[in-house]
């Protein structure tokens, strides 16, 4: 195992910035913590062990940013679901498939590039030849209130505790947050998740968004659901914005706000929380085959 640490110079809240290809990012904020402090793991063979000692790790006191960037591994890196039955589903795919391969019972939702005769999952060679075992995690300990942004190819980020922000850029990587005031998050074919966040940018291509409180929220997927399980404004213009094409919409208002979402053949069903008036929320939701349900009007088909 090989690791690197660096601590913030001074304490408070800062702005981490990850740039890590694969693997995972793991933060956590605690009142107890006052100064930050992240660390990168490498566990496996020589390549994971070169890429920590070939990261760069920087703290700019003028501007309380924490920077890590972990280089891209050779021969890539893939993550595999076992979904039962003997299906294989591949997520998150960059690796190699020898010329003349046949392959069957699988699922690819990635890159697939192929040449070197080897098939690479999560470091592991599973095809022909000799491979490499391992993986990276960057893992921070930071102050209430910080920052997370973070840039992945297929790497997860997982945010445990309460951020200022929280953005996300990723090939096929998922984000999965506790509370934050603002989250911006897009990617391929992961999915989205926070527990609480004010105000929400999110696009998903084949991954679900799934929000649990928010007041101000734009989510947009291709084929993955938007599930928003409680909305309202608090007073603000803060509005609920949701589209997809074929994924299905779900929200559940708790207070005043304005709802508009759209699908193409997806169902759309809008909800008011238990004692809390329809008339005080105002909704447009249209699909061109899907059903469609409000407070307003219980069924319909559009």
């Amino acid at each position: 195992m090989s690791t690197r640490s660096l601590t913030a110079s001074r304490p408070g809240p800062v702005l981490l910035t990850v740039h890590l290809p694969h693997g995972a990012i793991q933060t956590r904020t605690d009142p107890t913590i006052t100064t930050a402090e992240v660390t990168i793991t490498g566990t496996g063979d020589a390549p994971f062990a070169e890429a920590v000692r070939d990261s760069v790790m920087t703290f700019d006191p003028e501007t309380n940013s924490l920077i890590v960037r972990v280089p891209e591994l050779p021969g890539g890196t893939q993550t595999v679901v076992t979904t039962g039955g003997g299906f294989i589903h591949v997520s998150q795919n960059i690796g190699t498939v020898p010329r003349g391969a046949t392959v069957t019972g699988l699922s690819f939702d990635g890159v697939i590039s192929s040449g070197s005769g080897n098939i690479i999952v999560n470091g592991v060679n599973v095809g022909a030849g000799n491979g490499t075992t391992g993986t990276i995690t960057v893992t921070a300990r930071l102050p209430e209130s910080s920052g997370v942004v973070a840039f992945t190819d297929s790497a997860d980020l997982t945010c445990e505790g309460t951020n200022e922000g929280v953005k996300f850029e990723s090939r096929s990587g998922s984000l999965d947050a506790d509370r934050t005031r603002s989250l911006i998050a897009q990617t391929r074919s992961g999915q989205i998740r926070a527990e609480v966040a004010e105000h929400v940018t999110a696009h998903s291509a084949s991954g679900a968004v799934r929000i649990g409180q928010t007041i101000d929220v734009l989510a947009e997927t291709a084929s993955g659901a938007i599930d928003i399980r409680s909305y309202h404004n608090a007073g603000t213009n803060g509005a609920a914005a949701l589209e997809s094409r074929s994924g299905s919409i779900a929200l559940t208002a708790t207070g005043p706000g304005t709802v508009r979402a759209h699908t193409s053949t997806g169902g759309i069903d809008i909800a008011a929380a238990p004692g809390f008036p329809a008339d005080r929320l105002t909704v447009r939701a249209d699909s061109r085959t899907g059903r469609v349900r409000t407070p307003h009007h219980r069924t319909s088909r559009r």
